[in-house]
């Protein structure tokens, strides 16, 4: 019988290690922001704070305290409660839950790559002829999985 406790117990390990594992590691986005292909994909964990709301589900994340820092701000898209169908009532964002910039957060989700393009037509005074310039810029995005407020 002690046998079997033991593997009880080490059964209860292993899946608190595979719990912590799945969610990724505790990171900054200053981390994020200066080896993007190293999270790329990957699960992680951020505690923050909202900087600056764009709507429901789209904000501004930033490491606590470092809101003027673009080195450690990221965009966060939370579309867990995204209709499923067009017929649907609900809105997109964080579970019903409003959130304020400045509010703390502690974030686990994916990162993953967004890749901007825009393309811009100005005409050249001197040849009078239009010059189309292209502006494309990847960056990286947290993709929230779960979510709760206040610091841990």
């Amino acid at each position: 019988m002690s046998t079997a406790k033991g593997f009880v117990r080490v059964g209860l390990v292993l899946a608190s290690i595979s719990s912590t594992l799945s969610y990724g590691k505790s990171v900054t986005v200053d981390m994020i922001n200066q080896k993007p292909s190293d999270y790329m994909g990957k699960q992680v964990t951020l505690s923050g704070q909202v900087d600056r709301i764009f709507g429901p589900g789209a904000y501004l994340f930033a490491d606590k305290g470092n809101l003027t820092d673009p080195n450690h701000r990221i965009l966060v898209i939370d579309n867990r409660n995204q209709p499923s169908n067009k017929g649907s009532q609900q809105q997109p964002g964080v579970s019903g839950q409003t959130l304020k910039e400045g509010e703390e957060l502690n974030l686990k989700g994916k990162v993953e790559q967004l890749n901007y393009s825009s393309e811009s037509v100005s005409v050249s005074p001197k040849k009078n002829q239009e010059v189309v310039q292209d502006s494309s810029m990847s960056l990286p995005v947290v993709i929230v999985q779960s979510m709760t407020t206040g610091s841990r």
